[in-house]
């Protein structure tokens, strides 16, 4: 699952993610995997049902557009989750997020996520970046760039019947916009700032289910994140216990280590809640 937040902040991101496609279907999910997007501001949205297409994972990351201002990023997850829950449970489930790193205005509560019965065999993985800082390592960009792929293949702004072979701007859609931000804005200094005496999302999720959290601003740091966590996921050892049985509602902390190798860290999940 791949989680990303759409809203007024968040553009040179979403134009980051443009050709992400491949790298979540042919990298991260890999030839036996399936991906699906949701997108989210005010409320979470499935943009793609699992797929193993590239072509459709790639035109949806093309099309996604600005939702709103706000930052649902905790019913994003849970909306990942439950997708996940519909899937082959013998399949490994990790959900990637490329967000903000604190929730804004979901309508779950983290505790009752941190406690949400399929949070305990999936890998959060969190992909964050600052708000204001990102907008000054976009382009910039014309009309063109901000339509989608069904605007452009529209046959009412193609009366010549040519669109289908070949996709081209018209002059005005050459046209460059203004930036998606002003340079120096005091408001987005301030309402990053504001967010900071809130909870850490990604660093609590990541760590509680064994993922890791990645910075980046440039479209570099994006790719190298992404390939990161592929290699990662695809090298990790699943091992099983049998807990004793006690109360429910009980948090049992895991801790592993290597026999004979105090050199290596080994990371897992922060623990498990007893259900029944």
């Amino acid at each position: 699952m791949v989680v990303i937040e759409a809203n007024s902040s968040s553009v040179a991101i979403l134009d980051k993610l443009h050709g992400a496609g491949i790298l979540f279907s042919d990298l991260l999910a890999a030839d036996a995997g399936e991906t699906a997007v949701v997108s989210v501001s005010y409320e979470a949205r499935v943009a793609l049902n699992f797929t193993s297409d590239s072509s459709r994972l790639t035109r949806v990351l093309r099309d996604l557009r600005v939702q709103g201002d706000s930052a649902a990023l905790l019913d994003g997850v849970l909306q990942a989750l439950h997708l996940l829950a519909t899937r082959d449970p013998a399949r490994r489930r990790i959900v990637l997020v490329i967000a903000e790193s604190r929730d804004r205005s979901s309508k779950v509560k983290l505790p009752d996520l941190l406690r949400d019965n399929q949070l305990r065999n999936t890998a959060i993985y969190w992909l964050t970046y600052s708000t204001f800082l990102a907008p000054f390592t976009n382009k910039p960009k014309s009309v063109w760039d901000r339509m989608t792929e069904e605007e452009k293949e529209d046959p009412k702004r193609d009366p010549l019947g040519i669109q289908g072979k070949i996709k081209y701007p018209w002059p005005e859609e050459e046209e460059p916009l203004p930036p998606d931000m002003a340079p120096g804005s005091l408001f987005n200094i301030f309402t990053e700032l504001g967010h900071k005496s809130d909870v850490d999302a990604a660093n609590l999720l990541s760590r509680t289910t064994g993922g890791r959290t990645f910075s980046f601003l440039k479209q570099s740091g994006l790719e190298e994140a992404i390939h990161a966590v592929a290699n990662e996921v695809h090298r990790q050892y699943i091992i099983s216990f049998q807990p004793k049985l006690d109360a429910a509602g009980t948090f049992h902390t895991i801790r592993a280590e290597v026999r004979d190798r105090p050199d290596l860290h080994v990371r897992t999940r922060a623990g498990y809640w007893r259900i029944q």
